[in-house]
């Protein structure tokens, strides 16, 4: 900001009988600027300036106490304010109590700053789950490990894969296939066997049994024929058979010949 006094002329005025200086308007009107400069000065200072009130209100000192961790700050007017950062409750070292017979046990020891300890008890951190059953799995809980197993007779079809169940669908089905031709192969060779099931045309002639009884009765008639009797696995010689046939065994073969 410039003067507005313009202090080259503080020698200016000169006393009587000196008449170098007279009264004169722009003399006058210089002395008027100059008072109407500072008079807008002076309003723009008054206007614009801090209260009294307000500047009370400003910080004066601060101070800092480490051992509580406060600032305390004192206004103009002696009023303190007081802020407490907790400072001192700051860890500055921690371990953990492992110590089975201590009553912290299994705890986070934290030392402060002041000195103080505090324990965290570190169960406090582990979130528990409760396992319930169901109609599929029953959940076991040993020593902390969780085990799951399937209830027996539990697994429905619902729960079994798509394609497998229908695997297992189809080979039902060829097993019920099986089973049927199997029977139906059973009572054909009973048909051909002994006859009387009742599925083939002529069966109880056409049969094995048929034809051995057939072939047993046929051996028989021969048999008696040359006047042999036939026992169960017994033949019987009539008393005059050795004196008209002669009799010779070969391997398993019967060789009856008529004596000449």
């Amino acid at each position: 900001m410039q003067k507005a006094h313009d202090s080259s002329y503080n020698d200016y005025w000169k006393n009587k009988p000196n008449i170098t200086t007279p009264i004169v308007q722009d003399q006058l009107n210089r002395i008027e600027t100059t008072i109407d400069t500072i008079d807008d000065r002076v309003v723009t200072f008054d206007t614009s300036k801090a209260d009294q009130s307000d500047l009370l209100l400003d910080i004066a000192d601060v101070t800092f106490s480490p051992s509580t961790g406060t600032f305390t700050f004192t206004r103009q007017n002696g009023t303190t304010i007081t802020i407490d950062t907790d400072i001192e409750k700051v860890v500055t070292n921690f371990d953990y109590d492992d110590n089975p017979s201590s009553p912290h046990y299994q705890s986070l020891v934290l030392t402060l700053d002041d000195g103080t300890v505090k324990y965290v008890d570190m169960s406090a951190l582990v979130t528990e789950y409760d396992f319930a059953p169901s109609d599929t799995i029953q959940p076991t809980i040993t020593s902390g490990t969780v085990s799951m197993s399937v209830k027996n007779g539990s697994i429905t079809g619902e729960k079994l894969q798509p394609n497998y169940l229908a695997d297992i669908t189809v080979q039902a089905n060829h097993a019920a296939a099986s089973a049927t031709a199997s029977a139906g192969s059973a009572t054909l060779s009973e048909s051909w066997a002994i006859g009387g099931t009742g599925t083939r045309e002529g069966e109880d002639t056409q049969n094995s049994k048929y034809y051995a009884d057939l072939a047993e009765e046929t051996v028989a008639e021969l048999l008696a024929a040359f006047g042999i009797e036939v026992i169960g696995t017994r033949l019987i010689f009539g008393a005059t058979f050795e004196d008209q046939y002669e009799i010779e065994v070969t391997g398993k073969k019967l060789v009856i010949t008529e004596r000449v």
